[in-house]
């Protein structure tokens, strides 16, 4: 469906933007500074237009190396990949064992002049089919194809922002290659990102904004601003702040000058006022986003090259190694958790609630050295108490429910026999399958039991197997080898496909969790299987989201 603004508006700044096209056709060709090393490879086709071309920088390694993706600025209407060093410091990357991918994308003007609307679809466009187009080397060119993280500046910072949080664009389906690789992000990092492309939200709070109708085919803003209802349907598309959910990547947000919200700026078109309000938004969904600018408090990375090193060379378990151990067996390296509830003990890691009113809400011990997508699991636990614990995956931190609060799935250890090892979603849509049942989720977010089989008993307060299997939507669980609950998730607002990875102490009854293996093995990514209504067979049944009975368990009483 198309959405048209009012058409005098249109027919006005339409022919401004062709005289755009006729001036950008005579601008000459760039060069990279002298402090950019060659490329491996230059002017790869990655599409079949002109500016559907990318230049390469492999990273020395021995094995899959993570990809930075530049996207340069020029307001969508100018500017080349040639000017990689203005977002990203080449030389650094590489030294760090990150290869690189510099763009070009064809232009609004140029998007104009072949009538396509909204024209600010292009660039965006171009952008993710050059990320899966770079997947689609990831064995010929020696790349980790999920650890890919974007850089810019200005209009390349928001195309990076829109990759970073549009839904996945993948086409299983495809009969093109490259169509059926994902254009999700590890994580982002830009420079003087517009974080919206909603004039109204602009002029709250910058109310000097002059820019980002030509996104939409509005030369002025106040033809923008005007014309704001008759485009929201594409605003909601392209803006990167109306497209955030929680199952986002983390994002890096760095600007030149302090925000100033509701006041006139220098430089309305790459203040900090945009970065500020979409770090609130972030921040309300549960997505990491960490804003740098002069002053600021709390700053951890300088540049967003030190972001994009840090973040995607971070120590995780690369698929194909087999499991890997997540615990050293001495000390709560590489995990995280409140201070005093957690430690190692005899080689064990235990963590204590000494009773009601000890935590104000559940919390986490949460592995720092990654994050989760396709994976399998096993760990040995045991629980000594009267309540329950639980194994948290592809989940995302609550800071305004508290420290360590995390939302996400869960394989339950909870010594109630029906919630043993059932498949959860912690402050979320509750309870999916108790123990014995298969159960999958369709389109809405409703329940369908698949089939039932005999419940898998086991006493908890011993030491207890659990493994947790993630392939794309399809999770299995299963407690001393047998399989007590599986999900398939067709709910596409409501799940997540990668995330944090902990272990839950529960509030409420006194009692000790104790882990003393922990073992992670990464796998390729999986398929996402596709919704059918003829796949749900005719003894399944509509089911009501189960209650639990047992809120906390039915162990042993905690000796003090």
């Amino acid at each position: 469906m198309k959405f048209r603004a009012p058409l005098i508006l249109l027919i006005v700044d339409f022919a401004l933007a062709s005289l755009a096209t006729a001036q950008t056709a005579e601008r000459k060709p760039e060069g990279y500074d002298a402090s950019v090393p060659k490329p491996t490879l230059t002017e790869v086709a990655y599409g079949d237009h002109e500016r559907h071309v990318l230049d390469f920088w492999k990273a020395d390694s021995d094995r899959p190396t993570p990809v930075v993706l530049v996207i340069h600025g020029g307001g969508w209407n100018g500017g080349s990949k040639e000017r990689l060093h203005r977002f990203a410091e080449p030389n650094a990357l590489l030294a760090a064992g990150i290869s690189i991918v510099a763009i070009n994308y064809r232009y609004v003007s140029q998007a104009v002049d072949a009538g396509i609307e909204p024209p600010v679809k292009v660039p965006l466009h171009d952008a993710a089919r050059a990320l899966q187009f770079i997947r689609s080397k990831a064995d010929e060119w020696g790349l980790d194809k999920r650890r890919i993280g974007a850089a810019g500046g200005s209009a390349g910072a928001c195309s990076s922002l829109w990759l970073a949080f549009h839904d996945d664009l993948a086409d299983p389906d495809s009969e093109d290659p490259v169509a059926r690789e994902s254009s999700r992000l590890w994580c982002a990092a830009v420079n003087g990102a517009q974080t919206s492309l909603d004039p109204k939200q602009m002029k709250m709070w910058t109310p000097n904004s002059r820019y980002g109708g030509h996104a939409f085919g509005l030369m002025k803003f106040d033809s923008f601003l005007e014309g704001r209802d008759s485009i929201l349907p594409w605003i909601a598309e392209y803006s990167p702040y109306a497209l955030v959910t929680k199952d986002d990547p983390p994002v890096y947000l760095n600007y030149s000058n302090p925000p100033e919200l509701g006041q006139d700026q220098k430089d309305p078109t790459h203040t900090a006022n945009f970065g500020l309000k979409l770090q609130e938004h972030c921040r309300e969904i549960g997505v990491d986003t960490e804003l740098v600018y002069p002053q600021a408090p709390g700053v951890k990375h300088a540049s967003a090259t030190d972001y994009l090193i840090a973040t995607l060379t971070k120590d995780r378990v690369d698929a194909g190694k087999g499991f890997v151990s997540l615990f050293n067996g001495k000390d709560l390296t590489g995990w995280e958790g409140a201070p005093g509830l957690w430690k190692v003990e005899d080689g064990i890691v235990v963590g204590t609630c000494d009773g009601p009113g000890h935590l104000a809400h559940n919390t986490f011990l949460i592995w720092k050295d990654g994050t989760v997508r396709d994976f399998e699991l096993r760990a040995t636990m045991r629980l000594i108490g009267d309540n329950n614990s639980g194994i948290q995956y592809r989940s995302r931190v609550l800071p305004k429910v508290g420290p360590y609060a995390i939302a996400g799935y869960q394989c339950d250890a909870h010594p109630a026999i029906e919630h043993t090892g059932m498949t959860y979603e912690e402050k979320g849509r509750g309870i999916f399958g108790l123990n014995g049942k298969n159960v999958m989720l369709d389109r809405k977010g409703e329940r369908w039991l698949l089939s039932e089989h005999e419940p898998v008993k086991a006493d908890l307060s011993q030491w207890t197997e659990y493994s947790v299997e993630a392939r794309g939507n399809h999770l299995i669980h299963r407690v001393n080898g047998k399989i007590t609950s599986e999900l398939i998730d067709h709910h596409k607002e409501g799940r997540a496909l990668d995330g944090l990875l902990a272990i839950q102490l529960h509030n409420g009854n006194p009692y000790r969790v104790e882990i003393k293996d922990l073992h992670l093995k990464v796998i390729d990514d999986a398929e996402i299987l596709s919704w059918d209504r003829s796949t749900i067979s005719n003894s399944a049944t509509k089911i009501d989201r189960p209650r639990t009975t047992n809120p906390q368990g039915t162990g042993p009483i905690l000796s003090k």
